[in-house]
């Protein structure tokens, strides 16, 4: 990992700490900006090994859209895919600190 991709794993990782998921411990991130992707291992509580997690994102002014999302394990993809049709793969960017990282993937 580089430097940004260090600082964007730290920061996400805090969100979810803040959010009280602490069962999910992002061991790296990485972006391609060329691509357009960002992708991330993952080590869950309670799994032997780890999870492979890649999703496409769009980058507006003022959101960051994710499109298309895979896991190394299919019923994961399925999971995520549901929870960002539920959801909304669309999010507002945040200010701050968090808005300045979403703008180092542009």
């Amino acid at each position: 990992m580089n430097t940004t991709e260090t600082m964007i794993c730290k920061a996400l990782q805090a969100r979810l700490e803040d959010k009280g998921i602490d069962w999910v411990r992002l061991d790296s991130v990485t972006v391609d900006k060329g691509e357009r992707r960002i992708a991330a291992v993952v080590d869950l509580e309670g799994e032997q090994d780890t999870v492979d997690v890649s999703a496409g994102y769009e980058l507006a002014d003022d959101a960051l859209k994710i499109v298309g999302v895979e896991a190394s394990r299919p019923w994961m993809t399925g999971v995520l895919s549901l929870v960002l049709e539920a959801k909304g793969a669309q999010v507002a960017r945040p200010g701050g600190m968090q808005g300045a990282m979403i703008k180092m993937v542009r």
